[in-house]
């Protein structure tokens, strides 16, 4: 007698065919379902956090520009500042150069030719007022002051 392992084999042979037909099938509706919800809230994730960076961005941007019109507005008014300056400045070289020729000269432009500290003291004596005096003979209110408190 003779006995085949043909059938025996045949039998395991569809067995492990239908195991590998469910292991495909388990995969492909299982496995492969849950990955793709994995991808989609992956690429939610994902576009959430580029929508957050590009309205950061825009802030950011918004921010910067901000500080650039202040930057700007600063340095208009530096430049403002600084052209008021440099007309102070050549002003008082002016006065200062006139000042020093009416002294060489011992006048001051408009009154009697005396030495300029001898006019403050003339016109103090007068009854003049400081400010008044500081304008008549362009010397400095402090400088008009010492002078005065000098003659006590």
């Amino acid at each position: 007698m003779s006995f085949s392992y043909l059938p025996i084999f045949l039998f395991i042979q569809a067995l492990v065919d239908l195991s590998l037909i469910g292991i495909v099938i388990y995969w492909f509706f299982y496995r492969v379902p849950k990955r793709e919800k994995r991808f989609e809230e992956l690429f939610k994730s994902l576009s959430h956090m580029v929508s957050e960076s590009d309205r950061s961005m825009r802030e950011f941007d918004g921010a910067i520009k901000q500080e650039q019109m202040s930057l700007k507005r600063l340095i208009e008014i530096q430049t403002e500042r600084e052209a008021e300056m440099r007309s102070l400045v050549v002003e008082a070289e002016t006065l200062l150069r006139r000042f020093e020729q009416e002294r060489a000269l011992g006048t001051s432009g408009s009154g009697p030719k005396v030495d300029a500290y001898g006019q403050v003291l003339e016109l103090a004596s007068s009854g003049m007022s400081v400010p008044d005096i500081t304008k008549k003979t362009g010397i400095p209110e402090n400088e008009v002051r010492l002078l005065l408190e000098l003659r006590k």
